[in-house]
């Protein structure tokens, strides 16, 4: 059985065929940025001990910044539920517009013919709202932040930058994979930087 080359059996020209892939590319880094989705835990998360950590209440990947181990005290898990209560009234319709836009995109993308004007409009709408999601979850970090011990606050930070390292240290290595792979399933590769 004979497979078919989508490169050399689509009727769109390369120039086009890339456009659509930058979109692509655009789209995924936005959708990346802007955190994994999915409904609030409000504390009930299935994360160990009681529900306080990266797997627990983790809306708007505030919370998804304090550790486990972090000791809270009532109080402060108390007012932590009141501001992410009060950002939720902010993030939700964010949210949904967001799904909105992304959609856009995604149907921008695939339209035949290629329409780059629509794209990169799309795209742009996209950015936008991923501005103001960024900004909403740094005021309510900021809030939840304000809420902790000089303490707290520190190790909160070496958390996070001991997670970014994390980060970068796997994209590299994701990277890596994704440069293999292309060279192994069309041959040559994108120029090394």
């Amino acid at each position: 059985m004979q497979t078919l080359n989508p490169l050399k059996s689509h009727p769109l020209p390369l120039a086009a065929f890339l456009v659509v892939l930058l979109g692509s590319a655009l789209a995924a880094g936005a959708a990346w940025a802007a955190g994994p989705p999915g409904p609030p835990c409000q504390g009930q998360g299935p994360g160990p001990g009681d529900g306080w950590g990266p797997h627990g209440p983790g809306e708007m990947g505030v919370l998804r910044n304090l550790p486990d181990d972090i000791a809270l005290t009532d109080q402060q898990k108390t007012e932590i539920r009141q501001v992410m209560d009060q950002a939720r009234t902010t993030m939700d319709p964010l949210m949904a517009s967001r799904d909105e836009k992304q959609k856009a995109v995604f149907d921008a993308m695939h339209a035949v013919p290629v329409d780059e004007t629509a794209i990169r409009s799309a795209v742009q709408t996209l950015s936008g709202v991923d501005a103001d999601i960024a900004v909403a979850r740094a005021q309510t970090h900021a809030q939840v932040m304000s809420l902790l011990t000089q303490q707290q606050k520190d190790y909160v930070a070496q958390q996070i930058q001991e997670r970014q390292q994390q980060r970068e240290s796997n994209r590299g290595t994701m990277r890596d994979f994704h440069r293999q792979r292309r060279q192994q399933r069309f041959g040559g590769g994108a120029p090394q930087n």
